[in-house]
């Protein structure tokens, strides 16, 4: 491998006989860097699901599929399976199949296990450890065994990439550097050793990272960087050879644009892009002071988020001394890289791959849907590693020999790596338990991201939901107050979000009951998105039983958007019903029916309404249905009964309504149409035995009597 050897940013190889050199203890590293991953991780395995794993897996309909849903993960935009089949709703599109690929192979073994899922992601991010070793040792092979190991060790234990393995959705990260830095080794082996295989496996791993994610494209210019810096290969040939990875990189471009080509970039919503109405000179001086952020991250990563959206990251000036700081760091980064390219300077290289790799997130080119995140830091934060470890090694001299007695002789520089990896991975371990759901993790970040509205509607959702799981009513009380002072800041921060007045309407009805309260927040939604589905399907809810009129025309805006809406139309049936226009409640079951849903209560309500327009002979077929879908509930046989005793059929009258009363023996209702039935029929005595049964469970029928 060609390097300077006299290079002072790194140090150089020991100049030691063959003799004299122990044996590498590479056996020994290895378990090191697997243990540096599972180590802190473990305690990530009991975690559950969080935020967007219900959109790559619990609720994406390919993956639920199992391995025969693959043809669609690979013919589709990689949030189709959950936002409908040809959804290509994103700004951009998103086609990286292949961590869905490995979800619906998991469904399939093992059916939704979010445990196994968290394992698998702590094992694939051991395996990148492990790779990045065996890469690393190529490019530093003239130097110390300890450098690349230390800066493998350090890069495993680095806090940021929490949010890629301990979120499940985070495996596309993972399997996207697993297979960029295979391909990286490989293309080296192959420039060492040339085998066709080789190489043609190299490009082979390079398009299976780009399955994994698309930020993999950056690699196509940071590919031909490794070779420049870390072999003697000349320009003619690294070109060469690089136009293998641009055919690799053109032909996936070619097949995302096919499956998964998204809305045009011009995005004005600024929660899903925050320098939407920015002017240009603002935009460059916020991403220069989010640069900023993400350097001091990588130095001190605490405390962390999940976001960091509008408006937890203010937008800035040009001539904001933060803005001025940054662009004289990036810059001054940026020339110190092109001044040293010549002489293939390390930090050079690690300042190029840097930029490289984070400029696609970087919202520069086109929106990425948020300021900043720590996942965007999985892959630049290798650059990092390795500046880091150069820099201690130089600043503390350490010793060249590649022995264990060698590490631990300079005292110095082992306690300092050994004391950042431990402090790294204490955090790592504390931060674990915070993705252990969307609960936990919400309402601990909204705290540290207070003014992200994002995370406030998130903590605000999280406490309404909570509270409707509980039955404690102090308890509900409290949850409810604090959803209502998130949602409330939210709504004051940025009045245009409608979900967030939607949830505060939710919030007040389950803290005042009140349909008024709550119906008038859902109006504020409505009038920021008038398509909004959800605000009018709770309104007509709210509505249904009260003013139907009211509720039939909140439900019939959920269709023009959702013509398939099962609840909408099943509650117009129900709205349509209380007002007697009998027709319109059955065209609207009608509708149902013709979806295949086969729905218990649709039946149940037809057969009603078809018994009280005297279509008995119907009403009977609709309940019988009821009956064979659920054959233990009562109702459906008391209600075939009733049915069957308007036709004056009274032996199946008596049969299915003593069925009813076996299921449900002190249900008063029952006796007294049994007592009904018996008495139409001419039998006295039981109808009698059933009257006094049914008085005695319920003393107020008997008046009605």
């Amino acid at each position: 491998m060609h390097q300077k050897k006299k290079n002072k940013n790194y140090p150089t190889k020991a100049n030691l006989n063959s003799s004299q050199k122990p044996k590498s203890p590479i056996f020994w590293m290895y378990i090191l860097i697997v243990a540096a991953a599972f180590i802190p991780y473990f305690n990530a395995i009991p975690n559950e699901y969080a935020l967007d794993d219900s959109i790559v897996l619990t609720s994406n309909q390919f993956v639920l599929k199992g391995v025969a849903g693959i043809g669609d993960i690979l013919t589709h935009d990689t949030f189709s399976g959950f936002f409908g089949r040809d959804s290509k709703a994103l700004v951009g599109g998103r086609y990286r199949p292949l961590s869905l690929v490995t979800f619906a192979i998991e469904n399939s073994l093992y059916g939704l296990s979010p445990h196994m899922s968290h394992f698998i992601n702590i094992i694939l991010y051991a395996f990148c450890g492990i790779m990045l070793f065996m890469f690393l040792r190529n490019v530093f092979l003239e130097y110390n065994l300890f450098l690349p190991f230390a800066m493998v060790l350090l890069y495993i234990a680095h806090p940021v990439h929490v949010e890629a393995v301990a979120n499940i959705k985070g495996r596309d990260e993972i399997l996207s550097l697993l297979f960029l830095v295979s391909s990286l080794h490989l293309l080296f082996r192959f420039l060492k050793r040339p085998a066709s295989y080789m190489y043609i496996t190299s490009l082979l791993m390079f398009f299976l990272s780009l399955l994994s994610k698309e930020n993999a494209v950056t690699f196509v210019l940071i590919i031909p960087l490794f070779v420049y810096y870390f072999t003697k290969e000349k320009l003619s040939r690294n070109l060469a050879l690089s136009s293998g990875f641009l055919m690799v990189t053109l032909l996936f471009l070619l097949m995302r644009s096919q499956f998964a080509a998204g809305k045009g970039a011009n995005v004005t919503e600024v929660l899903n892009n925050s320098f939407a109405g920015v002017s240009w000179d603002q935009k460059f001086a916020t991403i220069a002071d989010i640069m900023n952020r993400y350097f001091f991250l990588l130095l001190f990563p605490y405390p962390l988020s999940f976001d960091y959206s509008f408006n937890q990251i203010p937008i800035i000036e040009m001539f904001d001394w933060r803005a001025i700081l940054g662009f004289l760091i990036h810059i001054s980064l940026l020339v110190y890289a092109v001044l040293h390219f010549r002489k293939k300077d390390v930090f050079s290289f690690c300042i190029f791959f840097f930029y490289i790799s984070i400029s696609i997130v970087s919202n520069v080119f086109f929106p990425v849907g948020t300021s900043m995140s720590e996942r965007f830091l999985f892959i630049p934060s290798l650059a990092f590693s390795i500046v880091f470890v150069c820099m201690v090694t130089r600043l503390f001299q350490f010793k060249t020999e590649s022995t264990f007695s060698s590490f631990f002789a300079n005292k110095t520089f082992a306690i300092c790596i050994l004391g950042i990896l431990t402090v790294y991975s204490s955090l790592i371990y504390a931060r674990n338990p915070i993705w252990k759901n969307n609960f936990s993790l919400f309402t601990h970040d909204v705290e540290i991201c207070p003014q992200s509205v994002k995370a406030l509607i998130g903590a605000g959702g999280e406490y309404v939901a909570k509270a409707a799981r509980l039955d404690d009513v102090s308890q509900k009380k409290i949850n409810l107050e604090k959803a209502i002072t998130y949602l409330t800041k939210a709504v004051v921060i940025y009045p245009a979000y409608s979900n967030a007045w939607m949830l505060l309407g939710n919030a007040y009805f389950g803290l005042y009951n009140s349909p008024d309260t709550a119906i008038y927040y859902y109006k504020k939604a409505i009038a920021y998105n008038d398509t909004y589905m959800d605000a009018y399907y709770n309104i007509g809810y709210l509505l249904t039983g009260k003013k139907n009129r009211e509720a039939i025309s909140a439900f019939k805006q959920v269709l023009v958007s959702n013509p398939k809406h099962l609840e909408s139309l099943y509650h117009m049936a129900l709205c349509y019903k209380n007002i007697q226009l009998m027709d319109s409640a059955l065209y609207c079951l009608d509708q149902i029916k013709g979806m295949n849903t086969n729905s218990l209560k649709v039946y149940q309500l037809a057969g009603l309404i078809y018994g009280e327009t005297n279509q008995i002979d119907k009403a009977i077929i609709e309940l019988s249905r009821a009956v064979e879908m659920d054959s233990e509930q009562a109702e459906n046989y008391l209600n075939l009964g009733i049915a069957y005793g308007k036709k004056a059929d009274w032996e199946n009258a008596i049969s299915v309504l003593n069925k009813a009363s076996q299921l449900a023996p002190e249900n008063a209702n029952i006796r007294m149409a049994l007592g009904v039935t018996f008495q139409n029929a001419g039998n006295t005595l039981k109808a009698n035995e059933n009257f006094e049964k049914a008085f005695s469970l319920n003393p107020s029928l008997k008046n009605r009597h």
